[in-house]
């Protein structure tokens, strides 16, 4: 999970999480996830990932709480939750479209669907990396899927201490003592450093 997602989640999805209800997460790095985390709230939070991938990015090795026999299946009940949550998925997801339909097939009637994905970030397979969204392409994506846009951003939340920034990784991926040092000292001398952007989409289910 990297810094500028957090960001993301904090200041446009947070706020939009409901206090009450049932959310799915997909992909969710742990147990409770990095966003569980940040709402702090007593709602009911479950976890979805494929079998293959469950415990393999999360922090504690933690299983979800639903196992999906493929990446378009979710085995639960159509109109289950109130809220279904994806950060860093959707770029991994081959048929985006079938994928998509899903999601809303789980969400019930005045419920939301909220992606977080990477617009900037490096060619990464998990086993696959296959897209990088823009607001145009989440609405019509939405629109396929029987879902309204209500909300969308895309952009970076990053600390910008040096004003030569460009589109990448983001700054702070890397965590390691000798990164941090250099990084430190090209923001100083206001060498160029990498900045992420993300894709934030909220959209309703009639």
């Amino acid at each position: 999970m990297h810094e500028n997602s957090i960001h993301a989640f904090r200041a446009h999805v947070a706020p939009r999480i409901p206090c009450t209800g049932r959310i799915l997460e997909i992909g969710a790095d742990g147990q409770p996830s990095r966003y569980a985390l940040e709402c702090g709230s007593p709602i009911e939070w479950e976890t979805a990932d494929l079998a293959a991938e469950a415990g393999a990015w999360t922090v504690d090795g933690s299983p979800p709480t639903i196992v999906m026999p493929s990446e378009y299946e979710i085995p639960v009940a159509e109109e289950t939750y109130d809220v279904v949550l994806s950060g860093q998925v959707i770029e991994h997801v081959r048929e985006i479209w079938t994928w998509m339909l899903e999601l809303g097939g789980v969400t019930k009637c005045g419920g939301r669907v909220i992606t977080i994905s990477p617009v900037s970030w490096p060619y990464h397979e998990a086993p696959v990396d296959c897209w990088r969204i823009y607001p145009a392409g989440m609405e019509a994506l939405s629109r396929y899927a029987g879902l309204e846009v209500e909300f969308s951003w895309w952009g970076s939340l990053e600390s910008q201490q040096s004003r030569r920034t460009y589109p990448g990784a983001g700054s702070a991926w890397d965590r390691s003592l000798r990164f941090l040092l250099r990084a430190r000292l090209k923001r100083l001398v206001g060498w160029p450093v990498p900045v992420a952007y993300d894709m934030v989409t909220i959209a309703r289910k009639h």
